[in-house]
């Protein structure tokens, strides 16, 4: 009969429920300020119900069809791989367009090995090469990107495939005012705004294209040319950073790049809230202190990635105006060993033109004289011809002293104008690293991490001087110059000098 009267399992979980509901009011009625409301309202405590041995042997005959940490489980992990996802790639799109802000524009002539912004327009790298044609328009271009997609299934399964791919590239120009500078489109970001379309059928014929004459932006690395060894061109950066190439403004890769990654960072940051959450129902209960540790867990997430963004930034900055300075020192210490190189070398060839053409005169004097002595025989007819070749080679010189005079010149003057575009290109870094430095908030960053001044450049005469060149040799007196003239008896010296 006693074990008739025993409940079963679902009974007995129904009691430990209500005995769990009666337990958490009581524990809620006794906290403050929960017990004086109680007290002033009259609600007297809840009776508590004590589960039997009985009962907890049939609760415990009951298998849930998932272990608890399941679902707690599942969540923590999701939430984690869509925040750190989320988060990485929004990061990533800010990156590049704080790195966007933060390169000023470079003119084509004045590119450096490095991290560079150009802007310009679109044109051959040679006048003679052939240039590509777009498989859909048929039109001449220096890059296309072909793409063939048909439409296969039905419904809500009708999707596109791709049929076929085809990107083809080949080396241009992006010109500018100031000049030219080969760009490799290869491994960059195409960020295209010209794009043809065509239907046939179930397939899709879509074609984007760079032809001559399109405005263009390179945000690249300038590196050594492998084709000539002593130029530049921007290409893909050894390190990893954004290679970008569009026919697209400025401000408008920046609102395209910022828009996607605030939508990354806001779905980064709410998978991390969700995983907190889950977290903490590890612990069977869903308090309001919960909540808010999830909420202020986002809030700290949120300031950790504007404190990084901020200090990389400034980070960036001043390691680039450092690098800015560092290149004037290279161009003033290539002035410095290559300009006495060069003077010697235009000295040495103006000297040996000048002993030449009077070697070649004394030469000609001398078969004068011989040819006045000598009788009128064939020798003399010949001394005679060779001296009016002589004559001729005289009147007549092919001098090369001024070419490389002018090679010369060519060089000094492109020496100058690189430490020129050196300086302008370090006084428009410290600039920018100047002015984000003095803002807010970056200001106070820069106080608590020391990041030091930049002072801009301000040259004068004096400053990185370097000796006049001397290119005319030395004038030797000649021998009927030289007279000696006869001392001067000096004046007896007198009783005061005695």
């Amino acid at each position: 009969a006693e074990t008739s009267q025993a409940p079963g399992p679902r009974i007995a979980l129904i009691r430990d429920s209500l005995a769990g509901y009666c337990a958490r009011s009581e524990e809620v009625r006794n906290r403050f300020p929960q017990w004086l409301i109680a007290k002033g309202l009259g609600l007297a405590p809840t009776p508590s119900i004590a589960s039997s041995e009985r009962d907890r042997a049939q609760l415990e005959t009951i298998k849930p069809a998932r272990p608890f940490w399941f679902w707690p489980t599942l969540g923590l992990t999701i939430g984690g791989v869509l925040g750190l996802i989320g988060i990485r790639w929004g990061m990533k799109g800010i990156k590049e367009k704080r790195l966007i802000e933060n390169i000023p524009r470079t003119p084509c002539s004045e590119v450096e090995i490095g991290i560079t912004e150009v802007v310009g327009t679109v044109a051959y790298a040679k006048s003679d090469a052939s240039p590509l044609r777009g498989p859909l328009t048929d039109e001449p271009c220096v890059w296309f990107d072909y793409h063939v997609q048909e439409w296969r299934g039905s419904g809500k399964n009708r999707r596109l495939h791709t049929i076929e791919r085809r990107i083809r590239s080949q080396v241009f120009l992006c010109v500018d005012d100031s000049g030219s500078i080969p760009v490799d489109a290869e491994k960059a970001q195409i960020i295209n705004g010209r794009k043809a379309k065509r239907k046939k059928g179930n397939r899709v014929y879509t074609e984007s294209s760079f032809r001559e004459g399109d405005p263009l932006y390179v945000l690249g690395s300038g590196e050594i040319d492998p084709s000539t060894g002593d130029s530049l061109r921007i290409e893909k950066d050894p390190q990893d950073l954004p290679f970008i190439i569009s026919n697209l403004p400025e401000s408008r890769l920046k609102t395209m790049k910022v828009s996607v990654a605030f939508w990354m960072i806001a779905i980064g940051i709410a998978a991390v809230t969700t995983a907190i959450l889950f977290l903490m129902s590890f612990s069977g209960t869903a308090s309001a202190l919960h909540q808010l540790i999830a909420a202020g867990t986002s809030i700290a997430t949120m300031l950790l990635l504007i404190f990084l963004l901020l200090y990389n930034d400034l980070v960036f900055l001043r390691q680039r105006t450092r690098w800015a300075r560092s290149n004037i020192d290279v161009a003033l210490k290539k002035r410095f060993d290559l300009l006495p190189q060069l003077e010697n070398v235009t000295r040495g060839y103006m000297t040996h033109e000048r002993e030449a053409q009077t070697l070649t005169a004394a030469l000609r004097s001398s078969f004068e004289k011989e040819a006045a002595d000598a009788s009128e025989t064939e020798d003399a007819a010949t001394r005679k011809a060779i001296g009016k070749m002589l004559a001729v080679r005289e009147n007549y010189p092919d001098l090369k002293a001024d070419a490389v005079f002018q090679r010369l010149m060519t060089g000094i003057i492109g020496l100058e104008n690189e430490i020129g575009a050196r300086r302008r290109g370090y006084n428009a870094a410290a600039e920018r690293y100047k002015a984000r430095r003095s803002s807010v908030p970056e200001v106070m960053l820069a106080r608590a991490f020391r990041f030091d001044d930049a002072p801009l450049l301000h040259w004068s005469s004096e400053m990185i001087n370097f000796s006049d060149l001397d290119l005319a040799p030395p004038v030797e007196p000649r021998g009927d110059e030289v007279e000696s003239s006869p001392e001067e008896p000096s004046d007896p010296p007198t009783s005061d000098e005695s």
